[in-house]
């Protein structure tokens, strides 16, 4: 008989990078309307599994509140131990 191989497959690791406001609009009282511009590094650490993401949506929040609207990361691949950087 043949040696049967397992795949354990590890989390894909998001890190943020960098976030740019810009825009930062106050013309209604106690309203702001600012415009983001964030950096984050998506890594696939797994040597044998590469990974397609058809949906990544992502959001800021602060003391657990939602302060941005949740914005679609367009489809990707990663490819078995790749690492990149989406803006």
């Amino acid at each position: 008989m043949g040696k049967i191989q397992s795949f354990v497959p590890a989390n894909p690791n998001f890190t943020f990078l960098d976030a740019t406001i810009y825009a930062f609009n106050a013309t209604t009282v106690n309203f702001l309307t600012p415009n983001f511009q964030i950096t984050v590094r998506s890594q696939n650490p797994n040597d044998d599994i590469s990974i397609y993401y058809d949906r990544l949506n992502v959001y800021s929040s602060y003391r657990y509140q939602e302060i941005t609207f949740r914005t679609r990361f367009p489809q990707t691949y990663k490819d078995h131990n790749e690492e990149n950087q989406v803006m």
